[in-house]
């Protein structure tokens, strides 16, 4: 650790001017900077802890089942919530209220040993690809358990991490890794992680399903058709996440099914909503129309009788409280919101 560390300083060394440039021209820069290296709430010793962190809104959105779960077990827990973005604290915050959100430190081993000192977790938990060696070395130290969920490992990833073993080894930290697959497992294990800590768990994507009061799904799906207009036999197409480039492809897609008469509705969520003026401009490419949800106002949703209008969803956290098939309609082509529902995701949304 104490090398790392010092690399650490070398670094920050050499890029000071760029951080110093940046801090004073961009605000979102300069959003928890402080935090990140002095920890914005008090210790509560004389509660259990559970540390849980996500990197940004996505994760964080992977969190609701996680912390449902943990606040209806017996005991006296407090949860704290930590996340790297900004966008991913604005989103914790709306989401988790009751529950104290903080920015994740930066991996240097003495700012973690405060963190820790500060928290006293009894348990740590990571969603799906947050492996900072420095972090998981302190907190091994310290005799934390530490668990990644939900993790994931792309050919990209583990191609590069064969070639530099540092992440590896932070990795090994760990005691316990939930994968989302057998393929990602596989990769894990080829990186030397312990096969009697790695479990194969599927993707938490789908845990946000039972999420809700039972029955609440169909008074939801007839709220949300009847807001935009969408006919009961109208089969709606989610892309939800939806990365630059994956918009082309799934309008191409959605386009070449509404010319051969297919009564379709389509909704784009971006990954990033600050990408959702570049999809409308692709989708005017195909003749579609990209209607901002940001931008409707009541007695508008009657845009949508024209399929080739398309609903972009450029606002956090509305497509997450919706329950498997939030519009009804063929599921064998919906897409549900982030995941819930029927098929494969990272398919569906390629394709």
């Amino acid at each position: 650790m104490l090398l790392l560390d010092a690399c650490y300083v070398i670094a920050f060394i050499l890029v000071s001017p760029l951080i110093l440039v940046m801090l004073l021209v961009r605000p979102s820069f300069r959003a928890g900077v402080v935090d990140r290296f002095w920890p914005s709430l008090h210790s509560a010793p004389s509660r259990q802890t559970v540390w849980l962190h996500g990197s940004s809104a996505g994760e964080i959105d992977l969190l609701r089942a996680l912390v449902e779960r943990i606040a209806s077990m017996p005991g006296d827990y407090r949860i704290v919530i930590s996340v790297f973005s900004v966008s991913g604290h604005t989103a914790a915050r709306k989401a988790f209220p009751e529950h104290p959100v903080i920015y994740f430190p930066v991996d240097f081993s003495p700012v973690v040993r405060r963190f820790l000192r500060t928290i006293e977790p009894r348990l740590i938990v990571l969603v799906e690809s947050e492996l900072w060696p420095n972090f998981l070395a302190t907190v091994e130290r310290a005799g934390i358990p530490v668990c990644l969920l939900n993790a994931r490992m792309s050919d990209k990833s583990f191609q590069s991490h064969r070639r530099l073993p540092l992440i590896p080894w932070g990795m090994r930290k760990l005691s316990m890794l939930a994968a989302q697959s057998e393929e990602d497992a596989t990769r894990f294990r080829d990186l030397g992680f312990p096969g009697d800590r790695l479990h194969v768990t599927g993707n938490m994507k789908y845990d946000l399903c039972d999420i809700g009061v039972a029955g609440e799904a169909p008074e939801l799906r007839r709220q949300l058709r009847e807001r935009y207009g969408i006919e009961p036999s109208t089969a709606v197409l989610i892309g939800g996440s939806v990365h630059r480039g994956e918009d082309k492809v799934l309008a191409q897609a959605y386009r070449r099914l509404i010319d051969t008469g297919r009564k379709l509705f389509l909704v784009i969520v971006p990954r990033y909503t600050a990408d959702a003026q570049a999809m409308i401009s692709e989708l005017e490419q195909l003749k579609l129309t990209g209607v901002r949800r940001s931008g409707l106002e009541e007695g508008q949703s009657r845009v949508f009788d024209d399929p080739s209008s398309v609903l972009i969803v450029d606002t956090m956290g509305e497509p997450s409280h919706a329950t498997s098939n939030p519009m009804g309609g063929d599921s064998s082509i919906l897409t549900p919101a982030l995941g819930c529902g029927h098929g494969d995701y990272r398919r569906t949304t390629k394709a």
